[in-house]
């Protein structure tokens, strides 16, 4: 069979030929699309430029067998059914193939029609999965959204200051132009009668405009105009990298990045209230979602923002362990009550007046970070601030120092 990457491919990996032809035949005749491979090596192989549905594959094969195959495709983080074949006197070690993450098994001689029914039964919970991929996706997004949502007010008065401060320094600046342009068209007179008469004139117009002060301020307004467009743009990006869907949108980022990103969506919500002190490590760029992980740290920042009843201070520190980048995010708020604590991830469970939030920031923060293959977990006192701890795996390839930058205020 010609290589595929149809939704209804299955791969089949048997060392024994005359299995592998008969199985593919068969499931051909089901509808379905196969390729072939002889054993777990041959398997990666195909994998690495096909991606089947599902694999069917014998657990006792030279090379690389039924179990390593399983224990490969975990650590290259292939997330895709296995059945595994064996013959009764393996059942044991089919059992451990379930326990190392095989979809089902089957024992041989292979009886096709139950094959058949754990083909669609595997198939089911494919589409089931994908189902529920897609309504926590939604729900990702949906709770995304209702956040940005609270913060659309904070977010137009960021907007609109820079905004403002551009708009009252345009007439000054168009005031200066006509200045410089009067006094460019009068030094380029060729008629003028003396040169005297076309200094006093340059002198007559230099007052009228003002551009002795022009001369000192011109440089100041476009600094400041410039200042204010590139606030303005940063705002944006950060806001469209945070409500960007990130459907299977994976790239390498640096988390600081992703913090800085935070914290300038929330700045409105800190100005003159609340002091954020950064304390970065040297940290790697890791493969995430950067959306999401902004998503992550936006809640968590934000409900440090509304621990702190009145003036206070949020400490965020950056660091590496031997295989995980850490990220602490620390204040000095109210606390979490101990009854409470147990549930601060659980979905829909708040704290906040009705109307203030979903209830869903922190259960949706923990499953995004569990998708990373981190953790995420809650120290705190009360009356005295919590500490969330975010740790998130780093490639072992990368070279990391942990000397730390100098402390940043916000």
């Amino acid at each position: 069979m010609p290589a595929s990457n149809s939704e209804n491919l299955i791969l089949v990996v048997d060392d024994e030929q005359v299995i592998c032809l008969s199985l593919c035949d068969f499931l051909e005749l089901e509808g379905y699309e196969t390729m072939q491979a002889s054993n777990g090596s041959k398997a990666l192989a195909v994998l690495e430029t096909n991606r089947p549905k599902m694999i069917i594959s014998d657990l006792m094969m030279p090379e690389i067998d039924g179990l390593t195959l399983l224990d490969e495709l975990r650590r290259r983080d292939v997330q895709i059914p296995v059945i595994i074949m064996t013959a009764y006197a393996s059942v044991d070690r089919a059992i451990q193939a379930m326990k190392n993450g095989a979809a089902d098994f089957v024992t041989k001689p292979l009886d096709l029609d139950y094959l058949l029914q754990i083909v669609k039964r595997v198939n089911e919970r494919i589409e089931m999965s994908e189902k529920i991929k897609m309504q926590q996706q939604r729900l990702f997004q949906s709770e995304k959204m209702a956040s940005l949502g609270h913060l659309v007010a904070g977010l137009a008065h960021e907007i609109n200051n820079p905004i403002n401060f551009i708009r009252s320094n345009i007439q000054p600046l168009k005031e200066y132009l006509a200045g410089y342009k009067k006094l460019a068209n009068a030094a380029s007179k060729t008629d003028a009668p003396s040169l005297r008469h076309l200094q006093e004139e340059i002198k007559k117009i230099r007052g009228e405009y003002d551009l002795d002060y022009a001369d000192k301020d011109v440089d100041k307004l476009i600094s400041s105009l410039v200042d204010g467009t590139e606030r303005i743009i940063k705002l944006i990006a950060d806001l469209r990298l945070y409500s960007h869907s990130d459907h299977e949108y994976y790239s390498n980022f640096n988390l600081h990045e992703a913090i800085d990103s935070s914290l300038s969506i929330l700045s409105h919500r800190c100005k003159d209230r609340i002091d954020i002190q950064r304390e970065y490590g040297k940290i790697p760029p890791i493969k995430c979602s950067p959306g999401k992980i902004i998503q992550v740290f936006v809640n968590i920042i934000n409900n440090a923002i509304d621990a702190i009843k009145e003036q206070g201070k949020i400490w965020i520190k950056t660091f590496v362990n031997d295989t995980n980048i850490i990220i602490e995010i620390r204040d000095d708020g109210y606390g979490i009550l101990p009854d409470n604590l147990p549930k601060i991830f659980d979905p829909f469970f708040t704290t906040k007046p009705i109307g203030s939030g979903t209830g869903l920031g922190l259960s949706i923060s923990y499953g995004i970070v569990e998708q990373h293959g981190g953790t995420i977990t809650v120290e705190s006192e009360a009356e005295k601030g919590s500490t969330f701890t975010v740790s998130l795996p780093m490639d072992k390839n990368d070279v990391i120092t942990s000397d730390l930058e100098n402390d940043k205020e916000f």
